[in-house]
C-alpha cells in the first residue's frame, strides 16, 4: 500500500506522512514483489505459457491492490506483448523495471 499511502498523504493536508509507516509498507511491498518475481522466473524457466500468464496477472493484481498505477500498466503491457508473441524483448521489461 506504499504507493497509495504516498499519494494520499502528498495530496492531503488532513493525513500527515508517517515515515515509519511508509517504510514498513515499502518493505512489505518489496517482500511480496520479490516472491512474485521468483514465481515469474520459475514459470519462465520450467513451466508453460499459462503459468507465465498467471504469474504476470498475479503481479498486476498485487500492484493494483497497493495502488501502483504505473507499474500495473507496465505489467499489463508486458502481458499483452507476450500474449501477442511480440516477446518481452521489446524493451518494456527494461522500461518498466
Amino acid at each position: 500500500m506504499a504507493p497509495y499511502y504516498r499519494s494520499i498523504t502528498s495530496s492531503s493536508s488532513v493525513l500527515p506522512l508517517d515515515n515509519a509507516l511508509l517504510e514498513s509498507l515499502e518493505k512489505a511491498n518489496e517482500d511480496e514483489l520479490k516472491i512474485l518475481d521468483e514465481r515469474l522466473q520459475e514459470a519462465e524457466k520450467q513451466e508453460g505459457e499459462s503459468e507465465i500468464s498467471d504469474a504476470l496477472k498475479a503481479r498486476a493484481n498485487y500492484l493494483t491492490r497497493i495502488g501502483d498505477k504505473v507499474s500495473t500498466f507496465c505489467v499489463i503491457l508486458m502481458f499483452k506483448l507476450d500474449s501477442s508473441e511480440v516477446g518481452s524483448g521489446s524493451g518494456c521489461t527494461e522500461a518498466c523495471a
